[in-house]
């Protein structure tokens, strides 16, 4: 694990234990249509997330009748998702890694997806590309994310500004990060507006789904 990657998993592990009051705002049950409607096809069988966090997007997943795995390099997260997927009585493969080098073979998963997590790559270029191998041919990478401007998502900080400051995707907006996706040689690449009433705060900036096809 790089000197990057040690510093974020310290910082996710202290945050691991208040991390679900990110979601105490997110409507579950309107996020499961917007998971079905998106990846609910029976040809998506097999779904990875990147740092999965306590599993709030992958439990709901596999409730959908996908097979789910994830990844994070916090411990801590991975035990919180865990004990999450006990309580709900679903089976998730959890992994303690990075989303740049995933242990995984070539073409293993239909979908790989992530939430909050685009803004926290070092190096996305290299994390996309890695994404994209683990895809079986046509499959496809879906990125939920509200695009920043400045700071907006960054407010329970991972890393110290002097680092934040590197972040390539730090303070881009959804067209930015399809053209970074074309760029690292998926076929097409989209943004997709998601409802308003994911969100039960008002004047918040709205989810984006960035979905990339192999």
């Amino acid at each position: 694990m790089g000197q990057y990657s040690s510093i974020v998993s310290v910082k996710r592990n202290e945050l691991s234990a208040n991390f679900d009051e990110r979601h105490a705002v997110e409507d579950s049950e309107k996020w499961k249509e917007v998971l079905k409607k998106l990846i609910g096809k029976d040809e998506i069988a097999s779904v990875f997330d990147v740092e999965t966090g306590t599993d709030f997007l992958a439990i709901m997943r596999t409730e959908l009748g996908c097979k789910s795995d994830g990844i994070d390099f916090a411990e801590g997260m991975l035990i919180i998702g865990s004990q999450h997927a006990v309580e709900r009585g679903v089976e998730v493969g959890f992994q303690l890694g990075e989303a740049v080098n995933l242990p995984y073979p070539d073409n293993t998963f239909d979908a790989v997806i992530s939430s909050r997590a685009l803004w926290t790559l070092l190096y996305p270029d290299k994390a996309f590309q890695e994404w994209k191998r683990v895809l079986k041919p046509g499959g496809m990478v879906l990125s939920f994310t509200r695009t920043q401007g400045k700071k907006d998502e960054v407010n329970n900080s991972v890393c110290a500004d002097e680092t934040e400051s590197r972040l390539p995707l730090r303070s881009v907006n959804e067209i930015e990060i399809t053209q970074a996706l074309m760029n690292s040689g998926f076929k097409s690449a989209e943004a997709i507006l998601l409802p308003k009433d994911l969100i039960s705060i008002e004047d918040i900036k709205p989810w984006f789904a960035i979905k990339g096809i192999k």
